[in-house]
């Protein structure tokens, strides 16, 4: 019952979230900023929670992005925002350490610590609009994370002043049973980050221990100590460092994974510039496998950009599948995924299910992506329309990347849908006669 009681009294103060109210007894408060992490985990699961549902409903990366970054602040009530923004003014201060925990005291807030406030705000959602879907886990793993460091620090470190909230929650007797609660904390954290993607969560921690170091050492520089705005002032800042290091660590998975050279082999493209065959893309590495096993989606959609003017750089598009790539590639590429890359480059695409509304709907079509069965797989083709008709006035497609033997071959849908099992949903992207794009680039 003790232990319920401290989680509610972490729950209550750290977050706004409804939690059980009574009298806050002593021995309550010593083992409650264990339960700190506990409202981290809470906010990355409502954070996570979100982003799932906005993905699913297609909503606007803005609208995704601000409310993601917002929802913390809202979830928190802002306590570590206060706190940031008294430490920004004490930082400021040219008075002495005395000064500055006066200032930390002060209700009024001044302009240097709004003009802080909007300059990390600023960097935070710069660095959530850099995320994509398979960074979210570790993003959400990220808030636990830090106040796990965070905790660790209130039950260990000097505290700056001899009276306040932190020497209640780290009350004689209490400290060393809490800092072995807290490390594991901290280990699972680190551990769940980096499980939900290794370079990012690797990257995340790093980030998160860096920043730690820093707030050890400009506390004990500048107030002597911790207190409770600092703490708050160390959640933000941290926090900020792990979302910047994850979404930059997303943007250069590419680049180390591929060493900044051209990893497809020639004898992959057709004469024209279409990867024709698959097999020959075995120096990508496509999540979790190479893309000679599950690329065929990125390739599709390559293959459509081609033909649309668009692009004439496969790994770019390779590069930008995998960063919205969920799951790291395990389940291959979802419909899902291929329709927010057409969405978000302005390309009209839309989804058709089942053969005969494929069929019905092909007519006029310029190109498009089908999914068919392959040795029992799912695999993702690309269709050109070349122009030219067959003996019963029926449109020829070319299609892309089908299997050996027929990695770039030309009939009618008709006569395609009748060798190949393209049954359940397939995405189609349609496109009116003379509407067929040219020109430009992504």
């Amino acid at each position: 019952m003790r232990l319920l009681r401290s989680a509610c009294i972490a729950l209550s103060m750290y977050t706004r979230l409804p939690a059980p109210q009574f009298s806050w007894e002593e021995e309550d408060m010593q083992y409650a900023i264990c339960f700190f992490p506990l409202a981290g985990v809470l906010t990355g699961a409502l954070l996570y929670g979100w982003l799932f549902a906005a993905e699913r409903l297609g909503l606007p990366s803005a609208a995704q992005c601000v409310i993601a970054s917002l929802l913390p602040l809202l979830i928190t009530g802002g306590i570590h925002a206060d706190g940031f923004m008294d430490t920004s003014d004490a930082l400021q201060s040219f008075g002495g350490r005395e000064r500055r925990l006066e200032i930390l005291k002060d209700p009024h807030i001044g302009a240097f610590a709004v003009i802080r406030f909007l300059c990390l705000a600023g960097i935070y959602l710069s660095a959530v609009f850099c995320l994509k879907e398979p960074a979210y886990l570790s993003w959400a793993c990220s808030f636990s994370f830090s106040r796990a460091l965070s905790a660790f620090a209130v039950v260990r470190w000097e505290k700056a002043k001899p009276e306040g909230s932190l020497n209640r929650f780290s009350a004689a007797g209490a400290e060393r049973r809490a800092a072995a609660v807290i490390l594991a904390e901290i280990l699972a954290g680190g551990f769940l980050m980096i499980w939900t993607g290794l370079l990012p969560g690797a990257a995340a921690a790093a980030a998160g221990f860096l920043s730690m170091a820093y707030y050890r050492r400009m506390s004990l520089k500048e107030f002597g100590g911790i207190t409770g705005d600092l703490a708050g002032w160390f959640i933000c800042v941290c926090e900020t460092a792990m979302v910047c290091a994850i979404a930059a660590a997303g943007y250069m998975t590419g680049i180390w994974q591929n060493g900044g050279q051209s990893m497809i082999d020639r004898r992959a493209f057709s004469e024209d510039g279409y990867i024709a065959d698959q097999d020959f893309t075995d120096g990508l590495r496509y999540g979790y496998w190479m893309s000679n096993y599950n690329g065929c989606g990125w390739i599709a959609v390559y293959n459509v950009l081609h033909y649309l003017g668009l692009s004439d750089d496969p790994e770019r598009t390779f590069g930008e599948m995998l960063q919205i790539l969920p799951y790291e590639g395990r389940r291959g590429t979802p419909f899902p995924t291929i329709s927010r890359f057409f969405r978000e480059h302005g390309i009209p695409a839309r989804r058709r299910y089942g053969m005969q509304e494929l069929l019905r709907k092909a007519d006029g079509a310029d190109c498009g992506i089908m999914r068919c069965v392959k040795e029992g797989s799912p695999h993702y083709v690309a269709f050109l329309k070349t122009g030219e008709k067959d003996g019963k006035g029926r449109q020829i497609y070319r299609f892309l990347n089908v299997e050996n033997g027929r990695e770039d071959y030309s009939v009618s849908i008709e006569e395609f849908l009748s060798d190949y099992d393209c049954r359940g949903l397939t995405l189609r992207l349609l496109l009116p006669e003379g509407m067929k794009l040219a020109g430009g680039t992504f």
